[in-house]
């Protein structure tokens, strides 16, 4: 990673290194290439975007660059994203940091996201659409790292009220695009607020950070398999939807379902960050249509809205806890607490359970019509009067009789007794067929 003083360079630092002069050759020719091409955009705007690990992050952080090559950083990742204006024809780049996923590497956040960019920056929090049940411990967990290092950069009060006010404001003065005739490139300042009458919720912006946010679900692509194998009906999607509205209004977040395989609403949500952060004209309304492409920008919710989809839950309310609607899969649960150890037995062991077996299956089993019952051989227990047993080891095609009962003893006993000697690997004893030699025969002979 770059140091700090790369990443942010101050105007004293630039002022010295277009004085070094001699050696400047380089300073030189950039300075020509700035003056020659028109890029009156601002280059200290910042995206951070946070999310836990396999969320989608990296790859939508290169979607909105305009590439498939996602790159995974560790700690604290930096990218840019180029950003354009072709009425005006301006351009400039928009630094895009990605926070890793593990809460050790959030004092990192001090580089991402100092004081003098707090104004000028804007936060994403992905959340994973492919498993619902995680995402209000994402969104906690994430908004609280946010919540606590604006905390600890101890912004002045005056300044960080003025922070507030600009949030309140574009809630405030919000107008759906499709009202206006000809959308125009105006950054909302502070002095509207004089003008606006419109009061807003007790939910809306109650804990107000100051910076402008995004909720983006990734991964919506997925709704139709979890559908299918968690058997969710329509109503767990918009009790979802519900839960992530109620979130976002609370600290004024737009929320954006997104999905990289589909391309789904990544040149949307592209647009509305530079309507964010550059003040470019938003043509796109809310749309709460389609369950997988749901975009509510800042400033249109309200709790009258987000509770039309209250009033639709059929098997749940609004007030349920979101665990008890969106549970978490048993299986993910039971998994790790049924592995048990297995343990194979002994061969020795294993022969006289199985010896146990089919003795106690003879007292169970009927005999034959006509046949009578196996007598005891030196000693042996009797072997039952298995049909599959037999057929396997009887030397012709006649009916079963005491022999080969006697052989099938004689077998088990055999490997019950045979001990191998020390050093030496115990053989394979072989049942004798008809037509061929014993090996014992044909040693003899």
């Amino acid at each position: 990673m770059a140091p700090v003083s790369d990443v942010y360079p101050s105007n004293m630092e630039k002022a010295s290194h277009q004085k070094s002069g001699g050696s400047g050759i380089w300073t030189t020719l950039l300075s020509d290439t700035a003056k020659s091409v028109n890029s009156s955009l601002s280059t200290d705007k910042s995206v951070i975007v946070f999310g836990n690990d396999l969320s989608g992050k990296s790859v939508l952080a290169a979607k909105l660059q305009g590439t498939d090559k996602s790159h995974r950083g560790s700690a604290l990742d930096f990218q840019a994203m180029e950003v354009q204006d072709e009425d005006k024809d301006e351009f400039g780049f928009c630094r895009v940091w990605i926070v890793d996923g593990h809460l050790a590497y959030r004092s990192l956040l001090e580089f991402a996201l100092p004081k003098p960019m707090v104004p000028e920056s804007l936060a994403i929090i992905a959340v994973d659409m492919s498993q619902p049940w995680n995402i209000p411990d994402s969104l906690q967990k994430w908004m609280g790292v946010l919540k606590q290092h604006v905390k600890d950069l101890g912004i002045p009060a005056e300044q960080l009220n003025l922070l507030k006010q600009k949030l309140v404001t574009t809630f405030q003065t919000y107008t759906d695009p499709t009202e206006n005739a000809v959308p125009s490139r105006i950054q909302s300042s502070l002095s509207d607020s004089a003008n606006v009458d419109r009061q807003l919720d007790e939910m809306t912006l109650c804990e107000n950070l100051g910076i402008p946010i995004v909720v983006v679900c990734t991964k919506c692509d997925c709704m139709e398999s979890i559908e299918m194998e968690f058997d969710y009906k329509e109503d767990h999607f918009d009790f979802i939807q519900y839960y992530l509205r109620q979130f976002c209004l609370r600290f004024g977040a737009a929320l954006v379902y997104t999905s990289i395989k589909e391309n789904k609403n990544i040149d949307l949500l592209k647009k509305y960050i530079l309507h964010t952060l550059y003040g470019f004209p938003m043509v796109n309304t809310a749309s709460v249509v389609d369950r997988d492409a749901v975009f509510i920008p800042a400033g249109w919710d309200s709790e009258s809205k987000i509770n039309i989809l209250k009033d639709n839950f059929s098997k749940f309310s609004g007030s349920d806890p979101f665990e008890s609607v969106i549970g978490r899969p048993m299986l993910t649960r039971m998994y790790v607490q049924d592995l048990k150890e297995v343990s194979a037995d002994d061969e020795q062991v294993f022969l006289t359970k199985a010896q146990e077996h089919l003795a106690k299956a003879v007292a169970a089993s009927k005999l034959t019509p006509g046949s009578a019952p196996p007598k005891p051989h030196s000693g042996i227990t009797p072997v039952p009067n298995v049909a599959g047993v037999q057929k396997s080891l009887k030397p012709d095609s006649g009916k079963a009789g005491p022999n080969n009962e006697r052989m099938l003893a004689t077998f088990f006993q055999s490997l019950l007794n045979k001990k191998p000697a020390a050093g030496t690997s115990p053989k394979l004893v072989k049942t004798p067929q008809k037509g061929r030699p014993s090996p014992s025969s044909s040693s003899t002979s």
